[in-house]
Formats: structure tokens, C-alpha cells, sequence
């Protein structure tokens, strides 16, 4: 049975995530987490996706991407093709390193898109890579709590206009339970 086509329209909003097979560490050493943000950055101005949020953990990473255009698929593409690449000549290693094609849930109710935000940023806590979720170098959220502008890349203005109060309150609120029985489910949806 064909695997469905991939949701893939300009103007839309994604929640992205791939993974390295049993756990594998594609991510395992700074250098490789700084070798793939410099990719995300550059994908995000070549391909005009706007990345609003990011974890990268060991063994996978987590986006929260609006495209501009209809080419969310060949803009990752690419992406996990290079940060493949990259692997390989550190590592010394041949052959693919994510287990299949990134996944992706397309976010057409906007009220997801701030526990989606949140989702991203508590993981790291969430599986004991630390204690507070700001502390936590490889993700956005250092973007979402600083009154400075760390990443010029990293756009935060929408999704902080979609609540009310501060961010580091939201984040203390921890994850809903739906969220997190989405997320965690074996087959992701396809949309929320």
C-alpha cells in the first residue's frame, strides 16, 4: 500500500519531527547540533519557511515551521540530506541516519499552535535532558524568555501575540494531557 501524500501548501503551519533509528544519536555532538541549526537557518531563507519553534535533541528534532510556499517537503528534503551528509564524513559512516522520512502534522486550528510551541520546548524536561526548559541550549525557547533578540531567525512575535501574560508562566503550566497522548501516539495525525 502507497504511503498518503504529504499535506503540503504555501501559508501553512507544521509541526516537524524526525528521529534516528533505535535511538541512534544523529544528533550526539555539539558540533553536529550546531551544524544542523546553521542548516535550519539557512533552509528557513532559501526555501522562505518561517521556524517559530526547534528542539534538537540526541536521537531526533522537533520544528514548528510555517511555509510560504508549497515546498515544506523538498525544503526538508534537502535539509536531512545534508545533515546526513555531514554525519557521515564525522563519523565515518555510510547510509541513511533518520529511520524514515521526517513526519509532519499540519496545524489548521490556531489554538494548537501555542501547546505546540510549548510541546517543543518542555520535551527536553520531558525525557530528562534538564530540569528547566530554558537552561536547555539546543532549543528556541532561550528565544521565546529573552527581552533580547537571540536569533534573528527564529521568529517569536506571532506565537507570543496568541497568548496572554508571559511565556515563562505558560511554560509552567507543563504540557495538557491531549497534547501529550497526541504526540506520543504511534501514528501521528495527519492534521490537528
Amino acid at each position: 500500500m502507497p504511503r498518503p501524500q504529504r499535506l503540503n501548501y504555501a501559508d501553512c503551519w507544521y509541526y516537524i519531527v524526525n528521529r534516528g533509528p533505535a535511538k541512534k544519536k544523529v544528533f550526539g555532538h555539539t558540533k553536529l547540533k550546531t551544524h544542523f541549526l546553521s542548516l535550519l537557518e539557512w533552509s528557513s531563507k532559501k526555501y522562505k519557511l518561517e521556524i517559530h519553534a526547534f528542539c534538537i535533541l540526541e536521537n531526533q528534532y522537533q520544528i514548528l515551521i510555517r511555509t510560504r510556499c508549497p515546498n515544506l517537503s523538498m525544503a526538508m528534503a534537502v535539509l536531512n540530506s545534508k545533515h546526513c551528509k555531514y554525519y557521515n564524513a564525522v563519523n565515518q559512516h555510510e547510509g541513511p541516519i533518520f529511520k524514515e522520512r521526517f513526519k509532519s502534522i499540519l496545524i489548521e486550528d490556531e489554538s494548537y499552535l501555542i501547546n505546540v510551541t510549548r510541546y517543543i520546548h518542555l520535551y527536553p524536561k520531558f525525557v530528562g535532558f534538564t530540569k528547566n526548559p530554558e537552561d536547555y541550549e539546543w532549543s528556541s525557547c532561550k528565544d521565546y524568555l529573552s527581552t533580547v533578540k537571540l536569533d534573528s531567525w527564529i521568529k517569536t512575535e506571532l506565537i507570543n501575540t496568541l497568548f496572554s501574560g508571559n511565556y515563562s508562566h505558560f511554560l509552567k503550566k507543563g504540557n495538557t494531557s491531549q497534547m501529550i497522548s497526541l504526540f506520543s501516539a504511534k501514528r501521528l495525525p495527519r492534521k490537528i
